[in-house]
């Protein structure tokens, strides 16, 4: 695509040339050299413009701090049995009405 881009225009001055060559007139030819002065204002240039100086990487410090494990462990069976064995003590949690 980048090939097919770059060939654009030299075909198309190619082209306006070869018009200017067939119809022996010489306004194709002013065209094609107008094309190219405009074209070659207009291209952007993708050479460095400059020198990009790298920033200093900063100094790793030695830190003395603890590692902590904070990671969420799995409850053993007797904790969950335990959990059940109090709901069941403490009753539903939804009662009914009493009636008056």
């Amino acid at each position: 695509m980048v090939v097919l881009l770059n060939l654009i225009v030299p075909v198309i001055i190619l082209t306006g040339l070869l018009l200017s060559w067939k119809l022996k007139k010489v306004w194709p030819s002013i065209a094609c050299v107008m094309f190219a002065l405009v074209y070659g204002f207009a291209q952007p240039s993708y050479m460095p413009k400059g020198e990009v100086k790298r920033s200093e990487v900063p100094v790793f410090e030695q830190s003395n701090a603890q590692l902590q494990d904070r990671n969420l462990k799995p409850k053993g069976g007797e904790h969950y049995d335990n959990v059940v064995k109090s709901k069941i003590e403490a009753g539903l949690e939804f009662k009914p009405k009493e009636k008056e």
